[in-house]
């Protein structure tokens, strides 16, 4: 009696089942949220620290298939800080940066959004006053500018944006 033949997917070697393997927990990755490509590489490089080669292939195929953007997603980060978290175009930059994007990627994001620290500034100060005619103490100034100070605005940035009032405060 002939015995019977195992598995013949079992033949492949293992590196293309590790790579689907691979490709599987990009792709759930990417579901759950953007990444960029050097945020992507560092997860799949912890998780599968000896497999350089496919994670780059795997890297290389996600960006022809257009799940990774580098420049997309700067564009995408900065609108959505600007609408929910107001900081600096100096800080925005560095965060962007921190996050593995190109120089180039983030002139070019900036650039569309033509967004200005004036601006920024002002959103920030406006979302954290919620009302721009309330009367500041000194104490309250002080507080705002450290607010607008961590959030990366230069004091020229901040002085424009702050509220003139004519009390000896």
């Amino acid at each position: 009696m002939e015995e019977p033949q195992s598995n013949p997917h079992q033949n492949f070697p293992k590196k293309n089942n590790l790579k689907n393997k691979i490709e599987a927990y990009s792709l759930r990755l990417l579901l759950k949220r953007p990444y960029t490509k050097h945020k992507l590489e560092e997860k799949l490089k912890t998780k599968y620290p000896d497999n350089k080669e496919e994670i780059q292939e795997i890297l290389i195929e996600l960006e022809n298939l257009k799940y990774l953007n580098d420049s997309e997603f700067a564009l995408n980060y900065l609108e959505y800080r600007q609408k929910t978290s107001p900081r600096s175009i100096q800080l925005m930059r560095y965060e962007l940066m921190k996050k593995g994007i190109s120089k180039e990627n983030i002139d070019s994001a900036l650039s569309k959004l033509e967004i200005e620290d004036d601006v920024l500034c002002s959103q920030a100060l406006n979302k954290k006053l919620k009302i721009s005619n309330k009367t500041l103490s000194h104490k309250d100034k002080e507080k705002i500018y450290r607010f607008l100070q961590s959030r990366g605005f230069d004091w020229s940035s901040i002085s424009k944006s702050m509220p003139i009032q004519n009390d000896n405060n």
